[in-house]
């Protein structure tokens, strides 16, 4: 980890928190953006109000708070201990070539005060939204083919869908694609398809019982109120994946609006598209990997019920071969037996023709006498 000392005085803080948002300057000091509020408190040093830089970026001059002249008890200059993490700067170093170029100026997403031009999808939803009455959360939600997955309250739609219309715009200039469908927005980004929603989020809050339920919760104490509580809306956006089940990508905070975040929302895609590309690489190649493995194993099986086969076929042609054997012995024996009593066994044509029927058998059973065996071996 490494370490240096930055010395801010007052006057330069007051420029620097005036000519980009704080959220942003904060991380060229390594700090928080509430953390660098906390110091600009301290200095009596005002901050942009909320909606600022939204309403600059769209061309419009907006009036800046001079700094109040400094009392005895403020801070003039405040010493930063900047830390930085090696591991970190490495990360910056390796960073995409398409993430860097998400944070240059020119590729800035703002968002109109109105809807001009509005994509299809956002016209398709607009008007779903209008005939859409709230859940129990108290949200606006629509479904159906082009409808964006949006879930706000009725005061909150008109910014909803401009900032959703600003973002599908920069998307698809990028080259992504954005569908709409039943089942959710996906954008597609590097081959990867990741779904999205735009969320109020809202406040739980107990609801007053009824008197008839306060009766049932007296004679029950463990009476279950399926609709016990009330939620009310906050006007706190978020732009959330269901990537993981749920992440939310960026999002309405105390010193900035979810408007002033919407290419960091990008870059967050990106991330998560990149991330899954290489977990669905990874899986493929486990995948190969492991069929691989399944063939060579098959074929070692294979290979051993060959051996099993052959070796099997070895020991019924060897025990062929000795019962062979020994019926020629046994044959022998008999000729031997005759020809001590009769002198010969011609004279015997039952005898004689046994002896050709267990001679053919022997011959027959036996292996090399058959050729059966060298027809396998010469094949």
């Amino acid at each position: 980890m490494t370490q240096d000392t930055v010395i801010l005085k007052r006057d330069d803080l007051y420029k620097l928190v005036w000519s980009e948002p704080v959220h942003t300057l904060a991380k060229n000091y390594g700090l928080s953006d509430v953390g660098l509020a906390k110091i600009c408190r301290r200095m009596g040093v005002p901050l942009p109000g909320r909606g600022y830089w939204t309403m600059k970026r769209s061309g419009k001059t907006m009036p800046v708070t001079p700094l109040p002249p400094a009392k005895e008890t403020t801070v003039r200059e405040v010493r930063i201990y900047r830390r930085e993490r090696k591991v970190r700067q490495e990360s910056l170093a390796e960073e995409p070539e398409i993430i860097k170029n998400e944070r240059l100026p020119e590729k800035l997403i703002t968002v109109a005060q109105r809807l001009y031009k509005p994509d299809v999808l956002t016209e398709i939803t607009e008007k779903a939204l209008r005939k859409a009455e709230p859940d129990d959360w108290g949200r606006l939600r629509v479904h159906g083919q082009g409808c964006l997955d949006i879930r706000v309250s009725r005061s909150s739609v008109h910014r909803a869908l401009l900032i959703f219309d600003s973002l599908i715009k920069a998307l698809k200039e990028r080259g992504y694609v954005v569908s709409a469908k039943p089942r959710g927005t996906k954008i597609s980004i590097l081959e990867e398809q990741i779904e999205i929603r735009l969320v109020e989020s809202t406040k739980r809050s107990d609801r007053v019982l009824t008197r008839e339920e306060l009766i049932k919760k007296e004679s029950d104490p463990h009476f279950y109120f399926h609709n016990r509580y009330l939620y009310t809306p906050t006007g706190k956006l978020s732009i959330v994946t269901g990537y993981y089940g749920s992440q939310t990508l960026c999002s309405d905070g105390k010193k900035h609006v979810l408007e002033d975040t919407l290419n960091e929302c990008v870059i967050g895609l990106i991330k998560i598209a990149l991330e899954m590309k290489e977990i669905r690489v990874k899986r493929e190649r486990e995948h190969i990997a492991w069929e691989e493995a399944r063939l060579k194993r098959e074929e070692e099986e294979r290979k051993l019920r060959e051996e099993e086969a052959r070796f099997k076929a070895l020991l019924k042609d060897a025990t062929d071969w000795n019962n062979s054997e020994l019926i020629k012995q046994y044959i022998d024996a008999i000729e031997k037996t005759v020809i001590g009593k009769n002198g010969d066994i011609e004279s015997g044509v039952k005898m004689q023709a046994w002896l050709e029927w267990a001679e053919g058998k022997a011959n027959l059973l036996d292996p090399i006498a058959s050729g059966r065996l060298l027809g396998q071996i010469l094949e």
